[in-house]
């Protein structure tokens, strides 16, 4: 999702909010999230127009570097360039056929894929770079790459016999077909935690404002 104030002010009623679902890895699962907030955010200020697309996780964060929006959501770390909110931490899971050798194992470490196929997101989103550099902090990199944009296909090709893909635990249950599994990967390896975030020191609109009060409010992780 992101956030861009995009014309006139505030107090003559012709701000625009372009406010983007991503369906990427995070930040996968943010309709889920978001739809109550912006359903609220809807109702207390009915004059604002809301804009609902569709941008990769990567694309976003360059386009808040470049002023373009003001708020985003994704996987990020803050540092000195962010601020934010986290909203949503979940366990990854490997998903896998459920023929496959490790399919009846406990837990997964990362390092026991090396030798696996992996299916990936392509490189716009960013879970594929968070999995990515993952694995070469395991020592290796993943290897016969099959990109996907879309979970459900991911995981059908996992049925199919492509590879193993990694998942936040949540998206992997939504998205479950028959034919495959999914086996926690070890917390140590690899944390999905989905943030609302914006630019450090760069002052928001009443706008923006009003919508990081809001997902204060109902998301915030404690």
């Amino acid at each position: 999702m992101y956030v861009a104030i995009c014309s006139e002010s505030w107090r003559r009623s012709a701000v625009s909010i372009r406010v983007n679902c991503i369906w990427d890895w995070p930040p996968l699962g943010s309709a889920e999230l978001f739809a109550p907030v912006i359903a609220r955010f809807r109702s207390r200020y009915p004059k604002v127009q809301m804009h609902l697309l569709v941008r990769g996780g990567v694309e976003q964060t360059a386009a808040l570097k470049k002023g373009e929006i003001e708020l985003a959501t994704g996987i990020i770390s803050f540092e000195d360039e962010f601020d934010g909110i986290r909203i949503r931490r979940d366990p990854m899971v490997v998903v896998l056929p459920r023929q496959h050798p490790l399919a009846n194992s406990q837990e997964l470490t990362l390092k026991a894929l090396a030798d696996i196929p992996q299916i990936l997101f392509e490189p716009e989103y960013a879970l594929h770079e968070l999995v990515i550099n993952a694995c070469q902090r395991a020592g290796f990199s993943p290897k016969d790459v099959t990109r996907v944009s879309h979970p459900d296909f991911g995981i059908a090709l996992v049925a199919a016999g492509t590879g193993a893909m990694i998942l936040p635990s949540f998206i992997a249950e939504r998205h479950a077909v028959a034919g495959v599994i999914s086996i926690p990967l070890a917390a140590s390896d690899l944390i999905w935690e989905l943030s609302l975030f914006w630019r450090r020191g760069q002052p928001l609109s009443f706008a923006a404002q009003a919508m990081v009060e809001l997902v204060r409010q109902r998301l915030a992780l404690s």
